[in-house]
């Protein structure tokens, strides 16, 4: 059984896919064909994609993650995954005024069962760096 195939820069591991029922054919399909509408479980699409992106800036990765933005961070949010967060943020490519305390909101709910907060204060110093602060004592002056 073939455990691992790396594909673009980016190593796709078999037991993984197995895990979650998904085919390595249909996985080396969506990165080599870059067509990342194929229908797979959308935690190892999720992964798979933001993976590819990380390793590579592909462009056709890039335009699904910034369609998909709150729902793929707020995945990695629910992971725990520091790692992939900070990184999705480092890019300046999918988080936005719009986003960022749908974003904030869903980090402090997710740390709300345990200890880490780490996400949650990531986001809040993005937050601070890329878009300020609004004070509302501000907005009630004429």
């Amino acid at each position: 059984m073939l455990e691992s195939v790396t594909i673009s820069n980016y190593t796709v591991d078999n037991t993984y896919l197995k895990r979650n029922k998904v085919e390595i054919s249909n996985v080396i399909s969506m990165i080599v064909n870059r067509d990342y509408t194929v229908a797979i479980n959308h935690s190892v699409k999720y992964s798979i994609v933001t993976g590819v992106f990380l390793k590579n800036s592909q462009p056709e990765a890039e335009a699904y993650i910034k369609k998909n933005a709150l729902k793929i961070i707020r995945h990695f949010i629910d992971l725990n995954d520091y790692a992939t967060v900070k990184g999705l943020l480092e890019s300046d490519k999918f988080v936005n005024k719009e986003n960022i305390d749908k974003l904030i909101d869903h980090a402090i709910a997710s740390t709300q069962n345990d200890s880490d907060t780490q996400i949650q204060v990531l986001l809040t110093n993005y937050k601070n760096e890329k878009f300020g602060t609004s004070n509302s004592i501000d907005k009630l002056k004429l």
